[in-house]
């Protein structure tokens, strides 16, 4: 466990000495960010995608076929 241990210790010694203490929670908080707004997207693509299929003049076979 011990020998394992040691190259992530080291990674995370490495990577606070190129970014900083100040820098990483900024970091984080840009990819959470980002990851939030990649979900947003995937489920307004999928609400578009309902709308779609359910618009006036659709017949239920064209809405299947949609789907």
């Amino acid at each position: 466990m011990r020998a394992k241990a040691a190259p992530i210790f080291l990674d995370l010694v490495i990577v606070l000495i190129l970014f900083g203490r100040g820098k990483i929670p900024e970091l984080m908080a840009h990819v959470a960010h980002g990851i939030k707004a990649f979900k947003r997207g995937i489920q307004d693509d999928h609400v578009r995608v309902g709308n779609d299929a359910t618009q006036p003049g659709c017949s239920s076979e064209q809405a299947r076929d949609n789907e």
